[in-house]
C-alpha cells in the first residue's frame, strides 16, 4: 500500500503542475457501472478545471451506452478532472495533458461502514509560529462485494478538533489518486463531517487543524506514538500526547461506530 503521508501532497503537487506547449483538444470517455457491470446511462459528466481552483468549464451526459465527449481549450494544455454524478454522488477521474479518453467507473452506494477499513493513519505534527498545524491522514480500503461505494449525505467521516481550533482543510482522493477538496460539514461542537464516496480499492483522506501548542497538547494527552523529524513531527498510530519537546508512545482507545464496526483515532471517526 501506499505510503499515505506522502499520497495526497504528491497529489496536491500534481494538480498545480502545468504542461505548457500542449494541444487542446477533444476527450471521449466511457461511464461504467462498477456494481452492475453494465454502462453508465444518462450519468451527469463535468469537466473541471483545476488551475486556480476547482471551477467547471463543461458539462454534458453520457448516451445509453455510457459514452460521452468534451471539447474544452484546457484539454490536453493542463490537467483537468472529470466528474461523474450517479444517484447524487460524485465519482472523480483525472484527465492529464496529453490524454484524449478517459473512463469513469461509478458504484452503487451504502452506507453501511463494514463496507471499508482503516489499515493505516498518520499524523503529522508542523509548528507554525506561535500555533501548531496538525494534519492527520487516513488509508481507506473498501474491499466490498459486490463492489460499492461507502456514502452518506449527511457525512460518512467525521473529524474532531480542540475548542478553540480552526480547521484548514479536509481533502480525499479514490484510488485515482488526485485529492478533491471536501466541503466540511459543520455538526457543532468543533466537529465537521464530509460526505465522500469511499469507492472500492484504496482510498485517502486527509484533514488540517490549527490551534496552539497548549490546546493540541491537551487534545492530545495520554495518546500516541511519534516519530521527531526536524520541526515536523509524524505519528503513526491512533492518537498522539505530546510532552515538552517531542511526542511519545501510547494508545488511544478505538470508537464503536456500530454494526461492530470499530475504528481508530480518538478525534475522528466514520459515521
Amino acid at each position: 500500500m501506499r505510503r499515505i503521508a506522502g499520497g495526497l501532497i504528491a497529489g496536491l503537487i500534481a494538480i498545480i503542475f502545468f504542461a505548457p506547449g500542449m494541444r487542446a483538444g477533444t476527450v471521449h470517455g466511457t461511464v461504467n457501472n462498477g456494481t452492475t457491470g453494465k454502462p453508465g446511462a444518462g450519468v451527469e459528466v463535468v469537466l473541471i478545471q483545476l488551475q486556480g481552483s476547482m471551477q467547471p468549464v463543461a458539462n454534458t451526459k453520457t448516451d445509453a451506452s455510457g459514452n460521452f465527449t468534451f471539447d474544452n481549450p484546457g484539454i490536453g494544455a493542463q490537467p483537468m478532472l472529470v466528474r461523474a454524478i450517479y444517484k447524487g454522488v460524485n465519482f472523480h477521474q483525472p484527465l492529464p495533458p496529453g490524454k484524449d479518453s478517459i473512463t469513469v467507473d461509478v458504484f452503487e452506494p451504502t452506507g453501511d461502514a463494514k463496507t471499508i477499513s482503516v489499515p493505516s493513519h498518520v499524523v503529522i505534527f508542523q509548528p507554525s509560529g506561535s500555533s501548531l498545524l496538525v494534519g492527520e491522514e487516513y488509508g481507506v480500503k473498501n474491499e466490498s462485494k459486490p463492489p460499492q461505494a461507502f456514502f452518506k449525505l449527511d457525512g460518512n467521516f467525521e473529524a474532531a478538533l480542540p475548542e478553540n481550533a480552526e480547521l484548514k482543510q479536509i481533502a480525499a482522493a479514490g484510488p485515482s489518486g488526485m485529492p478533491v477538496v471536501q466541503a466540511p460539514i459543520d455538526k457543532g461542537k468543533n466537529k465537521y463531517a464530509i460526505s465522500f464516496a469511499f469507492r472500492p480499492g484504496e482510498s485517502e483522506q486527509q484533514d488540517f487543524g490549527e490551534a496552539t501548542h497548549s490546546l493540541w497538547r491537551r487534545a492530545f494527552a495520554g495518546r500516541g506514538a511519534a516519530e521527531r523529524s526536524g520541526n515536523r513531527r509524524r505519528f503513526a498510530s491512533r492518537g498522539a500526547r505530546a510532552g515538552n519537546d517531542d511526542l511519545h508512545a501510547g494508545q488511544c482507545p478505538g470508537r464503536n461506530f456500530g454494526a461492530g464496526f470499530t475504528f481508530g483515532y480518538c478525534a475522528a471517526s466514520f459515521c
